[in-house]
């Protein structure tokens, strides 16, 4: 009879990478909220939209951590989570510098 070789769950390494990003710029709004608040507030967004994103932005990312860190939602994190969390940042980014 063969034995199948259990292969590792390669999901734990780019996870763990997300996670530790997420993580650290999360954490890093959280303890200097005054400062994130102001940048946000230099931002060419809607004037409404800025109290709300300055605490909807650092918890989405520990939600995405969280998700990441169970193995039941961790694919999910990684393919559709992350990305469109890159790709928000990454359409938003290019236009957000003021011309003057």
């Amino acid at each position: 009879m063969k034995k199948y070789v259990k292969h590792p769950d390669l999901s734990v390494l780019p996870a763990g990478a997300l996670i530790v990003l997420f993580c650290y710029t999360a954490l890093a709004k959280l303890m200097h909220l005054a400062e994130f608040e102001k940048q946000l507030r230099n931002q060419v967004l809607p004037d409404w939209s800025k109290g709300v994103l300055t605490g909807l932005i650092p918890g989405s990312e520990l939600l995405l951590c969280i998700a990441l860190a169970i193995p039941a939602t961790r694919l999910v994190g990684i393919l559709w989570l992350s990305s469109i969390n890159g790709l928000i940042y990454g359409l938003y980014r290019p236009g957000s510098y003021r011309v003057f």
